[in-house]
């Protein structure tokens, strides 16, 4: 038997119109943007405007470095998710149009949330055609932190662009990323490589 969420089980079908008709009133998107995930969720139909309604709400603002790591990160990773549920084509591209766009923004703060980007857009499996730019830019910012003895923050990068670098099959690069990483570590403990 399958397990209910509590939120299905705690709302009537009454309670989901009156949210359904109020939401439109509310003035605080990231709310008005989960009430319309919760209506698409818990409404008997579903009704596909609420997960589009709820996608636009989760996108509107785009990517900002200041809100992704509260809430920014979890909203566009529910936006595309919905998008790819709807095989909304539009919509999916607008959310990999914004990851790709903030993760190639040379900005401090963005370069600052690069590797978070990273790695959602590798959980999500998106924007493969992207992989191996993207390893690129995650060897860069590695080296550049090496450069700056921040080690630890290096090795991160190092390893997730090994990984990209193998999944776009550039065995070498790969390779010279992991060794990367291992100079880091040895470096790190004083130790030559």
């Amino acid at each position: 038997m399958a397990v209910v969420p509590s939120y299905q089980r705690d709302l009537s079908q009454n309670e989901l119109s009156i949210l359904a008709n109020m939401v439109d009133r509310i003035n605080h998107t990231a709310l008005e943007a989960r009430i319309y995930d919760l209506l698409w969720i818990c409404c008997k139909p579903k009704n596909p405007s609420h997960a589009k309604c709820a996608i636009d709400l989760y996108t509107k603002d785009g990517i900002k470095p200041d809100t992704w790591r509260h809430n920014g990160k979890k909203e566009i990773e529910r936006a595309f998710r919905l998008a790819r549920q709807l095989n909304d084509i539009k919509r999916i591209t607008k959310v990999e149009n914004a990851l790709i766009d903030s993760f190639n923004n040379d900005a401090t703060d963005f370069v600052d949330i690069a590797y978070s980007l990273a790695e959602l857009i590798e959980n999500l499996n998106a924007l493969k055609e992207h992989n191996l730019k993207i390893a690129e830019r995650l060897e860069n910012i590695g080296l550049s932190l090496k450069s700056k003895n921040q080690f630890k923050d290096a090795i991160r990068f190092f390893e997730l662009s090994s990984r990209k670098y193998q999944k776009d099959s550039h065995e070498d690069r790969y390779v010279r990323t992991l060794v990367s990483s291992c100079r880091v570590i040895c470096f790190r403990c004083r130790k030559p490589i």
